[in-house]
């Protein structure tokens, strides 16, 4: 037995190391996983802001021509018949 009560021969600091450098493993692999999450977010975020513009590009469209409809509408509801 050694004298931090250890048969084994590891000694307490050793298993200290080791559970640090397990830690700081998983801590490296959760970072990464981290990265390629964010990366995605940031794809999606681009992605999403073409779809938008052309979406409000497709509303100002359909305004005009909504636009236009009621003035037709319009302007036979106030004529008199003939």
């Amino acid at each position: 037995m050694n004298p931090n009560g250890q048969a084994d021969g590891e000694s307490r600091l050793d298993r200290l190391e080791q559970l640090f450098l397990q830690g700081a493993e998983r801590n490296e692999k959760a970072h990464e996983g981290f990265e390629e999450e964010h990366k995605r977010l940031l794809t999606s975020q681009v992605l999403m802001v073409e779809i938008m513009k052309k979406l409000e590009l497709k509303v100002i469209e359909i305004a005009d021509k909504l636009d236009g409809l009621i003035g037709v509408v319009n302007g036979l509801v106030k004529k008199p018949a003939q």
